[in-house]
């Protein structure tokens, strides 16, 4: 997190997406990180105790992590379909590996404003 105070929308591509995540009535597989609302979702790592842990800090690191099954796919994974938006510049880097042999054969990507494509 570069700066603090910034709010990150974390909408999963297995329901759709939102027309815009920012509105009221979204679904509740979009998260609201960093409003300072535990009811509407926390980063993951967040005690989520109170609104006060909801407000993200500047050099905070989100890790997500899910194994994927890609033969057949279920639930709403931390996965590179899903859309990412942030009131403030974040850097998202995308790691993976399999399961066999593991970490062994793995790799890591910078994820791209889509805006820029």
């Amino acid at each position: 997190m570069g700066v603090t105070g910034t709010v990150i929308w974390y909408d999963h591509m297995e329901d759709g997406f939102e027309d815009d995540v920012t509105a009221s009535g979204i679904s509740e597989t979009t998260q609201i990180w960093g409003d300072g609302n535990i009811d509407n979702g926390c980063a993951p790592g967040t005690p989520c105790s109170s609104n006060e842990d909801d407000i993200l800090v500047s050099g905070r690191v989100i890790i997500l992590e899910s194994d994927v099954d890609v033969n057949h796919p279920t639930g709403h994974d931390w996965n590179g379909g899903d859309c990412i938006k942030a009131s403030w510049p974040i850097a998202v880097t995308r790691g993976e590996y399999p399961q066999t042999p593991g970490s062994l054969l793995a790799g890591a990507v910078e994820v791209l404003d889509t805006k820029k494509w």
